[in-house]
C-alpha cells in the first residue's frame, strides 16, 4: 500500500477506507491532501480485490 502524508488508507478485503489525517490542522484540506486523495483513489481502482 502507498504511504500518504495527509491520509490514512486501509484495505479490508474489497473495501478501501480513506481517512483524513491532519489532526494538528483540524483535518483542513490543502493541495497536498487533494493530490493524495486522487492518488489514493487511483491506487484503490488499480487493486485487484
Amino acid at each position: 500500500m502507498t504511504d500518504f502524508e495527509t491520509l490514512a488508507v486501509t484495505q479490508d478485503g474489497p473495501v478501501a477506507t480513506v481517512t483524513l489525517n491532519r489532526p494538528d490542522k483540524a483535518n483542513a484540506m490543502n493541495m497536498k491532501m487533494w493530490d493524495e486523495i486522487g492518488d489514493a483513489f487511483r491506487w484503490a481502482d488499480a487493486e485487484p480485490t
